[in-house]
């Protein structure tokens, strides 16, 4: 198979990379404030210290390949069983790894989504049918005209260029969904996987943990629903990639199947254990992150030729009306150091949309100053 060339760079489609960010600002890194990547800005936990220690203690032998102790932990945390239970090198790698190792022809995509999504339909050579949100609709995914574009692309009656009906789907959905929020009910995810059993249903609860109203699919027994997870987002620790599925066994281990024999470093194993057998750290954090998304998007609706679309986690999307003042603004807030995610049409949205994360007050308030500034300097209409 021939790799599709924009499958060589479009891993660069997301947020975080700040050391490109810094070197196209020309400034030092660590003079670069990221609002492109959504990372809790309270930080790690206090035994991050700890668990870097006893992953250090095993550094000379080779890491569980089946991270047994994250399994177990998850499985204590879940009250599920741990073979239903996958860990590896960040949610992202097990993501990618679905749609051969579940012998997907179809990957199901709304628009505006997670580009990872994507790029996993494009590597295992899947027809892509691509559902659009609508801005009017507020990007919802539950709105009437949503589901009935889902319902229309399982029956293979859409309008699609392809609309047989294929033998089988994969639908990845995000919960919420990156970058603009909302979510499918739990008991409308679970229709779906009931009403079309040969498709595969990927729920991405990836922000679950930091969001206002997650309702989690873990423990559901459809066995064509997979549920991913990132442990790096909720916990701040991105270098330590780590992440995990739960599925129905047979899927877990069809999965297992496409991915590295070592997924997991022993430091990222002891990190997901001790995370998912804490149970106070996000607790006491997610109270004061939501009330800074609160007063931080206020702010930032308060601002002329601005709107906010709120996720419900610590990411908003900003509409600054056209594309030429995205563009604009965006350039001028690197100026200032400051990094905003960007979007091609490719991902659904143009650049009038930026995607800000929610970090703590002060940086917010370094935020709001610099865009208030550009703003202001913009020419009266």
């Amino acid at each position: 198979m021939i790799v599709d060339p924009r499958d060589r760079a479009d891993h660069l489609d997301h947020g975080g990379n700040r050391r490109l960010i810094a070197k196209a600002a020309g400034l030092p890194e660590e003079e670069i404030l990221d609002y492109s990547a959504n990372i809790n800005p309270l930080g790690p936990p206090p035994w991050l210290g700890e668990a870097v220690a006893q992953g250090l203690a095993r550094i000379n032998v080779y890491p569980d390949p089946e991270a047994t102790m994250a399994r177990e932990a998850a499985a204590a945390r879940f009250s599920a069983p741990p073979e239903r239970f996958l860990f590896a090198d960040g949610a992202d790698s097990l993501l990618f790894a679905m749609p051969r190792a579940l012998g997907a022809d179809v990957c199901v995509l709304t628009s505006p989504t997670y580009s990872g999504y994507r790029r996993a339909a494009r590597h295992a050579g899947c027809r892509q049918v691509v559902l659009p949100l609508i801005p009017g609709e507020d990007f919802r995914m539950d709105s009437p005209r949503f589901l009935d574009s889902l319902t229309k692309a399982l029956d293979g009656t859409s309008d699609a260029k392809e609309p047989r009906c294929p033998e089988r789907a994969i639908v990845f959905l995000g919960a919420p969904n990156n970058p603009a929020g909302g979510a499918l009910p739990k008991a409308t995810i679970e229709a779906f996987a009931q009403a079309y059993p040969r498709h595969f249903f990927i729920i991405d609860e990836s922000f679950l943990e930091l969001s206002r109203n997650g309702e989690s699919l873990i423990g559901t027994d459809a066995p064509n629903i997979v549920i991913a997870r990132s442990l790096t987002k909720a916990w701040a620790v991105p270098g330590a990639r780590v992440g995990f599925i739960y599925a129905a066994p047979a899927v877990r281990t069809a999965i297992r199947a496409e991915i590295s024999a070592w997924p997991v470093s022993s430091f990222a194993e002891v990190i997901a254990a001790k995370a998912l057998g804490d149970t106070a750290f996000l607790a006491g954090c997610l109270s004061a992150l939501l009330a800074e998304e609160e007063r931080f998007s206020a702010a930032l609706a308060a601002l002329p030729r601005l709107k906010i679309f709120r996720s419900g986690a610590n990411f908003l999307l900003a509409d600054l009306t056209d594309d030429a003042r995205g563009n604009h603004i965006a350039a001028a807030l690197l100026e200032h150091g400051i990094a905003v995610r960007r979007f091609s049409p490719d991902e659904g949205l143009s650049g009038r949309y930026l995607r800000l994360a929610v970090r703590s007050r002060g940086e917010n308030d370094r935020f709001l100053a610099a865009l208030g500034a550009i703003i202001a300097s913009e020419p009266s209409l």
